[in-house]
Formats: structure tokens, sequence, C-alpha cells
């Protein structure tokens, strides 16, 4: 998802735009190299082929179509729930606090798979896909 956002932004900077939009576009790319540069995904030992452990949930895991497995769960896969937005979501426990966290999938998708989202970044999916959590 990084990677691709930086390189529409590169191709969109190729165009003419006003200065301020321009630099907009640079502050932007520079943000998406500085944060997410030697991020790399970690395979989920716990969890079946293909899944990745979750940044700050060590008992989770997700694979790119956004299936989040759990290994305290007897099954393994969370239910998910839509919210009116259209959008999936998931339970996830803190271990050492107990707080339980409701989190968007895609979000975890995103962040198992390119690494933290920048500050002032939101994650979309594709237009007219807002159910759709893969990547």
């Amino acid at each position: 998802m990084a990677r691709n956002l930086k390189k529409s932004l590169q191709r969109l900077l190729e165009e003419d735009m006003p200065e301020q939009t321009r630099g907009l576009l640079e502050r932007a790319i520079a943000t998406i190299e500085s944060q997410n540069a030697a991020f790399e995904p970690k395979p989920a030992l716990f969890a079946p082929e293909g899944f990745f452990q979750i940044p700050g949930y060590q008992m989770y895991a997700v694979n790119r179509r956004g299936e989040v497995f759990s290994a305290s769960k007897k099954k393994g896969l969370l239910k998910q729930w839509r919210e009116a937005s259209g959008h999936s979501r998931v339970e996830l426990v803190d271990k050492k606090s107990g707080k339980r966290h409701k989190r968007y999938v895609h979000d975890l998708v995103l962040s198992s798979f390119e690494g933290p989202r920048p500050d002032g970044f939101v994650a979309l999916n594709r237009p007219g896909f807002a159910g759709g959590s893969n990547t």
C-alpha cells in the first residue's frame, strides 16, 4: 500500500500543478519513506502459512485477505462484523492490560504488511469497496 501510494504520488508530480500542491506531495512522499523504510512483515509462527503478526498484538495475525487469526482462540479465526460504513471490524484483547480494542480490519492489514500508517494519513479501500480489507 505505502509503496503503491508512493508510486502514485510520484506519478502525480510529473503533472502540472500549483507549487503549494507540489510541496504537499513531496512532503507526503518523504513521510512515507521515513516512516516505513525499514519495515518488514513478520510471519506469525503460531498461525497458518500466509498470516503475519499484527504490530502491538503478539497473539494475533492477519493475512492479505483480511482474515484475523488468534493464537488463543480454539478455531483460530476471529468473527468480524460490518459497521454502518461497510468497513469490517474485529475485537482484539491486549494481553498485558486486558483491555479490548475494536479495530478496523483494513487498518490491521495495512499495519501488518506495510508498517505503521504515517501521521495524518488514512487507510483507504478501493472506491465502492468499503468491505474489502485485502492488500
